[in-house]
């Protein structure tokens, strides 16, 4: 049937019909797109989508490939361009793109398909010639366009660049007629993670008020809140976010999460059936109900659930799954199984998601394959370079490891990536100090504690380490920086009870007491 679709005619209704009567699945699909009316490049790329489902990707890149020298219309490009990618086959994408992007006087057909071309470059690590793009787009369109500096800007926080990104996002805010709400919502996540909550907040409300009906800026700041531990308020911008979507399964889904996290099974179970009832294969949904069966101890339907995810060929979806089920295998203490998970869903995906990675990686470790486990922390590391959590656990392996150099690296990144994650500095600080000198160790502690001021286990770390260099008088100078009235932590008092009384501050070795007597 491929050698019927090449070229710039599609078979007829009857040629069509006639593979129908044989079986031909393609052909179906092929006489379903001539009755909705697709061009030749369309049809091409539904087909393409059908091999896929079936896993033969092979043949599904050759339909796509020829989707994408035929098309003429952008957005036939684009998809085409895009399926490219998840079939492993990115180069194919951007040489196709290339072809199309621009004519003899170099002055693009489509923004969005230069967009599209700048994306794949960045995503395969081409950030020169990416950004490149993006420059030129920002020439052309840039004052109308506030979808060119939210891409940019993205990129450049993915790299932890936050004043280039943050620069780039207050450019699109001004691109345009108005406030632009998915641009707005980037920003806000942006912010959230480096735990600004006051500034995410304030661009997810101008995203709500901009009147651009768009699900993510709900789900944004209810997500935003219930990390803070406001689930009520964050139940309730769910619901006003229903209100507007009603049985939007990405709403529901964040919903369940949020119900979960504040202890309500039961309505968290609902908003995850309701949104599977809209969505069959929303991967979010059969991860969580899957997740509940497991802590119900409903091992069986958990696998179950787990299992249909891990089948899906939305990537981050079946990863997501294939993570859980990964877990409950390990908690079986089928090791074997849960390698040979990971490594089937590496192979069906050729991108893989900085978690799925984090996660095979803590698997190997823990397994004893430290430097198996190593490689995959700098792939993750790779992949996502702003994802604090790789760097923290990546650094905790290589002090394993004993590689203190490395895991030094590791948390510098960190630090420049989420400066107000007091794990990282507690960390750091440890290394610099046994891996460099205590003078080092205590500058990093110092500067940690500008970040992140009476941080109390921060404090605990830099008061033990002078206490184990033999200098007991600086560290109840350490333990003095904490605030008394809001200590609330007991092995900092217990170490400031001990060396107060153990120096001769009666005094104030008895007010200490007092305060962890309350706290206990």
């Amino acid at each position: 049937m491929i050698d019927q679709l090449k070229g710039s005619s599609v078979p007829s209704i009857e040629d069509v019909q006639q593979e129908c009567d044989g079986g031909d699945d393609v052909a179906w699909a092929i006489r379903d797109a001539l009755a909705g009316g697709d061009g030749a490049a369309g049809l091409l790329v539904r087909v393409g989508k059908l091999c896929m489902e079936q896993g033969a990707y092979e043949t599904a890149r050759g339909y796509f490939r020829e989707s994408l020298r035929l098309s003429t219309d952008s957005s036939v490009m684009i998809q085409s361009a895009k399926c490219l990618d998840a079939c492993g086959d990115v180069q194919s994408g951007i040489d196709g793109l290339e072809a199309h992007a621009v004519d003899d006087d170099l002055a693009p057909v489509d923004p969005k398909v230069l967009l599209t071309l700048a994306n794949m470059y960045l995503k395969i690590g081409e950030h020169r010639k990416g950004v490149d793009w993006l420059k030129y787009l920002a020439e052309r369109c840039g004052d109308t366009d506030p979808t060119v500096w939210q891409v940019w800007a993205m990129h450049e926080w993915k790299q932890g660049r936050y004043k280039v990104a943050k620069d780039r996002f207050e450019r699109g805010l001004k691109a345009g007629d108005g406030p632009h709400s998915p641009l707005l919502v980037s920003y806000a996540k942006m912010e959230a993670q480096r735990r600004n909550r006051t500034k995410a907040r304030a661009l997810l409300r101008d995203a709500i008020k901009s009147g651009q009906k768009n699900p993510h800026a709900w789900v944004a700041w209810a997500q935003l809140e219930g990390r803070s531990g406001q689930h009520r308020k964050a139940i309730r911008l769910c619901k006003e976010g229903l209100r507007q979507f009603p049985n939007n399964a990405f709403i529901l889904c964040s919903m369940g999460q949020i119900y979960e996290a504040s202890g309500d099974s039961d309505s968290a179970q609902d908003a995850w059936e309701r949104a599977l009832a809209v969505s069959p294969s929303n991967c979010f949904a059969l991860n969580e109900l899957g997740k509940l069966a497991w802590k119900n101890g409903e091992i069986d339907r958990a696998i179950q659930l787990f299992s249909v995810g891990v089948e899906s060929y939305d990537a981050k979806g079946a990863l997501m799954c294939g993570e859980s089920l990964a877990g409950l295998y390990g908690f079986q203490g089928d090791d074997e199984s849960v390698r040979a998970l990971f490594e089937t869903l590496d192979r069906k995906f050729v991108y893989k998601s900085s978690r799925f990675i984090r996660a095979w990686a803590s698997f190997e470790k823990k397994d004893g394959r430290l430097g198996r486990a190593s490689e995959l922390f700098s792939e993750s590391a790779r992949i996502d370079p702003k994802d604090e959590r790789t760097w923290l656990q990546w650094a905790l392996l290589e002090k394993k490891r004993k590689n203190i150099k490395k895991a030094l690296s590791c948390v510098r990144a960190g630090v420049q990536v989420s400066p107000l994650n007091p794990f990282l500095w507690q960390l750091y600080g440890t290394l610099a100090w046994d891996g460099e000198s205590p003078e080092n160790g205590r500058s990093v502690f110092e500067a940690a504690m500008k970040t992140c001021p009476n941080n109390q286990q921060i404090l605990l770390s830099w008061a033990l380490k002078e206490s184990e260099a033999g200098d007991r008088e600086k560290s109840l100078d350490v333990c003095r920086l904490a605030d008394m009235k809001s200590l609330k932590h007991i092995p900092l008092l217990q170490l400031w009870h001990a060396t107060a009384d153990s120096l001769g501050y009666r005094a104030e070795a008895d007010r200490v007491l007092k305060v962890m007597n309350t706290v206990s």
